[in-house]
């Protein structure tokens, strides 16, 4: 049983990592073994996991030119609805199940200021996924990032994934 905790411990060891997108710089702390990529998959920037029989989890950055202000109470309310029924439609659309719908939460990065965090589970072809979308403030302006795993290969990883969130630094 030893041994099954070191492999554990290593699996989720970090490292720095300073990445750019159009002139806009911030670090991450990135689990090893796993890459970075530009414009994959249509996201700006893609952090993907090892992979585990067809699937890897996938981290999307993406910067948006909005400002940080227009995220009050109230525009995230109606955000967090407009979520909730695009994630329904697009489910639908694949002719899926929406399983869980995750309530806004909040976090905190390693300076302490505040990420607000929104998910949902749903099944498609029979496979179980879970995708959050986590909002930020960079230097006044929004920025997004997205995780996206199938739960049947990677069912604990909502720590490792939560905490390279938090690490994310603007430069």
């Amino acid at each position: 049983m030893r041994l099954f905790y070191i492999v554990i411990f290593l699996s989720f060891e970090l490292s720095a990592a300073t990445l750019d997108y159009k002139g806009q710089k911030f670090n991450l702390e990135i689990p090893k073994n796993w890459l970075v990529n530009k414009d994959l998959f249509g996201l700006p920037v893609a952090i993907v996991g090892p992979k585990v029989g067809t699937s890897r989890i996938v981290i999307g950055v993406i910067p948006t030119n909005k400002s940080f202000d227009f995220l009050n109470k109230a525009e995230l309310r109606r955000s967090v609805n407009k979520y909730y029924e695009g994630r329904r439609r697009w489910v639908k659309k694949y002719k899926g199940k929406v399983e869980k719908l995750y309530s806004l939460a909040t976090l905190k990065d390693q300076a302490g200021n505040n990420i607000y965090k929104i998910g949902y589970r749903y099944s498609v072809t029979g496979t179980i996924h879970e995708e959050y979308t986590y909002y930020f403030n960079c230097r006044g302006k929004l920025f997004n990032l997205k995780s996206l795993r199938n739960l049947k290969n990677f069912p604990n990883f909502d720590k490792q994934i939560d905490d390279t969130i938090r690490s994310f630094q603007c430069k």
